[in-house]
C-alpha cells in the first residue's frame, strides 16, 4: 500500500489510528473516514531531518490491491472474552462490526451489548458504533 513509506512514517500513521485527537463518536467517526478517503498525514524524523508523508490505508484507484476479509464469530481477548457475529477487515485493519440480534430481543438488552463491545473493545476495533435495528 505504502511501498516506499519510512517505517517511522508508518508507526506515526498507526499511532494515530489508535488515538484519535478527540472523543466525540461523530468526531471520530468523521476523522476516522477522513483518514480512509485522503490517508494519514505524518509528521516524522530521519536521519535527524523532520520529514512528513501521507499513509494511505485504502486504494482507492486499484480496489485489487486491498484485502477485505469479513470473519464470523471472531474471537479476541482484551479485558474479557469477545465475539461479534461479523468483523469486516480492511487491509488487516478491523473497521466493522456487525452484532446480529433478533428482533424479539428488547432494545435495552440490544443497547447494554452493544456498550460491553464499545467499552471492552477499544484498542481493538479503529471506529466506533451505529446500532441499526433490521
Amino acid at each position: 500500500m505504502n511501498p516506499k513509506a519510512a517505517p517511522s512514517a508508518i508507526n506515526e500513521a498507526l499511532l494515530k489510528l489508535r488515538n484519535f485527537e478527540n472523543t466525540e463518536l461523530k468526531k471520530k467517526n468523521a476523522l476516522f473516514m477522513d483518514y480512509l478517503q485522503s490517508g494519514i498525514e505524518v509528521s516524522y524524523s530521519e536521519k535527524g531531518e523532520s520529514k512528513s508523508d501521507i499513509i494511505y490505508i485504502a486504494d482507492f484507484n486499484n480496489p485489487s490491491n486491498n484485502s477485505f476479509i469479513v470473519a464470523n464469530q471472531w474471537t479476541f481477548i482484551e479485558n474479557s472474552n469477545n465475539r461479534p457475529d461479523i468483523l469486516l477487515f480492511l487491509n488487516r485493519l478491523p473497521i466493522c462490526l456487525f452484532e446480529i440480534k433478533p428482533q424479539a430481543v428488547n432494545r435495552l438488552m440490544q443497547a447494554k451489548h452493544i456498550h460491553k463491545f464499545a467499552t471492552t473493545c477499544r484498542k481493538f476495533l479503529l471506529c466506533s458504533f451505529t446500532t441499526v435495528s433490521v
